[in-house]
């Protein structure tokens, strides 16, 4: 089984190329909007600098999804990107779980395009509550919410 663990320094280049290799559309559904080569390697940048997190997932020696923990007052606002050869595997999943366990004692919040159904339905499923801002959802994890009966505190 695969570990999820932080990354840092010289790591956040894999990340970076993950970004990277996502298609036009896949970028646009990550960032809300198009994301050039330039804004994403910016992006990455610094996320250091903002006190950002990110928790990754390698499988067979590659970066198979991560997911950035930034900090937004008393909030974390998390992004989750799963590498196209390792979706539908449960890894958003697992990476959804993992932050919020990271993130406890904080409220959680995630930005998603309306029309993208995959991550509106992970948010849901760990307990975010959706609500339409424009072409947006905005979603709120309120503290210790509960999923099928466990709280994700333990996870």
């Amino acid at each position: 089984m695969q570990r999820i663990r932080p990354i840092s320094g010289a790591w956040l280049a894999c990340y970076a190329e993950l970004l990277l290799a996502l298609d036009a559309t896949d970028r646009r559904l990550r960032f809300g909007a198009p994301a050039t080569d330039a804004a994403v390697r910016a992006h990455v940048a610094a996320l250091t600098a903002r006190g950002a997190m990110v928790l990754a997932m390698f499988r067979d020696g590659a970066l198979a999804g991560a997911v950035e923990l930034a900090p937004d007052g008393t909030a974390v606002e998390l992004a989750i990107v799963v590498a196209p050869p390792a979706r539908r595997r449960g890894i958003a999943w697992r990476l959804l779980r993992a932050a919020l366990a990271v993130a406890r004692g904080s409220e959680a919040r995630v930005q998603i395009l309306a029309e993208n159904r995959a991550m509106r339905r992970l948010a849901v499923r760990g307990g975010f509550v959706l609500r339409p801002s424009g072409a947006e959802m905005l979603g709120v994890r309120p503290l210790e919410r509960r999923i099928g009966g466990n709280s994700l505190a333990a996870a």
